[in-house]
């Protein structure tokens, strides 16, 4: 999965950062993007050199250090909950308090034109909300979507 969301990133224009836990899992991410750039110049739809420079626009790493100066994250975590809660908390960690003030100032610019939904755990985040929602396990094993509409306050 994070392969193709990578090769579509970097094939238009977007540099990446692929961040994984194991060398193997980033040359399978990097597998699928050769793959995908691969079809495209078997095809002649663009040139090897084309396909070199998008590859060359995916950067793998294991280290959240990388993120210093990104604009966005995607997250392509496999389907576990307590992975990806364990993930979202590793990069909203390496977020410093300058970017997550960007971040913020960038969610209160959208809000007025455009409605966002961000997954977080970071209480800042969480603040700038006008709804929250979040699943809860049901005794038995079932789940339930809950929603809280926050107030809005004078500063937003």
């Amino acid at each position: 999965m994070g392969g193709g969301i990578a090769y579509q990133s970097a094939s238009k224009g977007t540099p990446i950062i692929m961040k994984d836990i194991k060398d193997e899992q980033l040359d399978l991410g990097m597998g699928e993007a050769n793959k995908l750039l691969g079809k495209l110049v078997k095809r002649e739809k663009i040139t090897s050199a084309k396909a070199g420079d998008i590859l060359a626009d995916i950067r793998p790493t294991l280290n959240y250090g990388d993120f210093g100066n990104v604009d966005i994250v995607v997250e392509a975590v496999v389907e576990n909950p307590k992975v990806k809660k364990f993930v979202l908390a590793e990069v909203e960690a390496a977020l410093d308090d300058v970017n997550l003030h960007r971040f913020l100032d960038l969610v209160h610019e959208f809000r007025q034109e455009a409605q966002l939904l961000i997954v977080s755990h970071q209480k800042r985040t969480m603040e700038a909300a006008d709804c929250l929602y979040g699943i809860t396990m049901q005794p038995g094993g079932s789940s339930r979507a809950v929603s809280e509409k926050v107030s809005v306050s004078a500063d937003r």
